[in-house]
């Protein structure tokens, strides 16, 4: 008896996290069969400003720099003792206005990707949809030919090598995109166009349709990026893991002045094969670039990394780079209260960089080293495609589309036996009560092991592991 009260007690701990693993597994392509392809894309010109037209919508860029912090302590020239430091002020040496810390500023956010939104139209129809059953858009027979209302789009015969069936009436979906320096020219033959050119550099977005294995295109997502040695992706979008976004404050180092670090998230324990890298730069470049546009005080200069062929020092707001001091007249708006004394001592240059720099220089030398040049850590471009589902696959694409309903019956199913063991247990006390308990004890066991395993059933044959043999997601 003791064995199938063990056993019963480790199924009741893993029923509910088998769940929530399996069923996110499921939902997820589920999701992605519901969700309407995008059919058209483009970069939005300099008249149109950073707005989409009707009926398209802009991809979102996730995350943002939540805050940068206070920074060194600078004190003027004073009798009381105190005197500048790498870190914040502390209160009585704030109160004499002797001294003042470097002001924190507000966040930073993450919107733009090359200094453009990205424009999006859905259209046509998804992979599958649910009305009363599971209904599937038709795909080509084995001659490559659609039904009435359909036509053929993509290279080859069938879903695996790239052809699909879409309404007549659209046009055929994006099955590709990439991002190209302005000097480079698209591949020859490879049936490219030209969907817009970013602002930044002179970075061109191009698509294609129609191309053999490549499937339509339902997401673009932004997520940070890093390459182990092996040249595999880390990060990038996780199929288990945290959301591979910048979501932090960056902090001033108290031990080395200047500095600032931010915090990133950990890498991916599983990284999503479906979502494919298809641009990306470093990350001192994606903030400066937002700054540069979301920032009122930065209008007027120029945000480039200080080893980029565009850096101009007379367009620096940095006053540690520029030496050009703040004021309240001008774009070299002060961080510091107008009424802050700013008589330094000679030679302290902790004093003379907290009350001569300016907001927008703050954030840019914040954001400069909080992000190195040299970081192996990158922003990324990702697009997703449909689910692929291969012929050979025993789990039907039906089951799977209802398998949630499934999940949610065996959930109920392994919550409830318990609880009934339990009252039997409080209640079947007398006679023959071991063996009166250990017959419900096996029944009970056997009922969990069998909720347990409706579960797995389908799990083993759709997972995400399978996806070199049977299922390709």
């Amino acid at each position: 008896m003791a064995f199938f009260l063990l056993v019963i007690l480790v199924l009741i701990i893993l029923v509910p996290v088998s769940y929530v693993d399996v069923n996110t597994n499921f939902e997820y392509v589920t999701h992605t069969w519901k969700t309407d392809p995008i059919v058209s894309v483009y970069i939005p010109t300099s008249s149109q400003g950073n707005t989409c037209n009707p009926n398209y919508e802009a991809v979102s860029v996730s995350g943002s720099l939540k805050a940068v912090s206070e920074g060194p302590c600078g004190c003027v020239e004073n009798d009381l003792g105190f005197h500048s430091g790498n870190a914040s002020c502390s209160v009585a040496s704030r109160k004499s206005n002797m001294c003042m810390t470097l002001k924190s500023q507000p966040q930073v956010a993450s919107s733009t990707w090359r200094n453009s939104i990205i424009c999006i139209q859905r259209g046509g129809q998804a992979a599958a949809t649910n009305h009363e059953n599971y209904d599937p858009r038709p795909h080509p027979n084995k001659k490559g030919v659609c039904p009435a209302n359909y036509k053929k789009c993509g290279e080859g015969f069938n879903q695996q090598e790239g052809a699909v069936c879409f309404p007549i009436e659209v046009d055929c979906p994006i099955t590709n995109l990439l991002v190209l320096p302005g000097n480079v020219a698209p591949p020859l033959n490879e049936l490219w166009e030209t969907a817009g050119t970013f602002p930044n550099n002179n970075h061109t977005l191009i698509v294609r349709r129609e191309f053999s294995h490549e499937l339509p295109v339902i997401d673009v997502a932004f997520q940070l990026t890093q390459m182990n040695s092996k040249h595999e992706n880390v990060r990038g979008v996780c199929f288990k893991g945290p959301l591979q976004v910048v979501n932090s404050t960056a902090f001033a180092d108290p031990s080395q002045l200047w500095s600032y670090q931010v915090a990133l998230p950990p890498v991916c324990s599983t990284n999503d094969p479906r979502f494919v890298l298809v641009d990306q730069m470093p990350l001192q470049d994606h903030f400066l670039q937002n700054l540069q546009l979301t920032e009122p005080t930065c209008a007027g200069f120029a945000l480039y990394p200080l080893s980029d062929p565009r850096y101009q020092l007379e367009l620096d707001p940095d006053y540690l780079n520029s030496g050009v001091k703040c004021d309240f007249t001008s774009k070299y708006t002060c961080v510091r209260d107008p009424y802050q004394r700013t008589d330094c001592a000679a030679g302290d240059n902790i004093c003379d960089g907290v009350v001569n720099q300016n907001i927008c220089g703050e954030y840019a030398h914040a954001v400069r080293s909080a992000f190195p040049e040299n970081s192996d850590v990158t922003m990324g471009m990702y697009i997703q495609r449909e689910v692929q589902w291969t012929d050979g696959c025993e789990a039907s694409k039906a089951g799977v589309y209802h398998a949630h309903y499934m999940f949610f019956c065996a959930r109920i199913f392994a919550i409830f036996t318990p609880i009934l063991w339990g009252v039997y247990n409080m209640f079947v006390l007398v006679g023959d009560c071991c063996a009166t308990r250990f017959k419900y004890d096996v029944i009970a066991a056997a009922l969990l092991v069998f909720g347990f395993g409706m579960q797995f059933m389908y799990i083993l044959k759709v997972s995400v592991k399978n996806t070199t043999t049977e299922c390709a997601f």
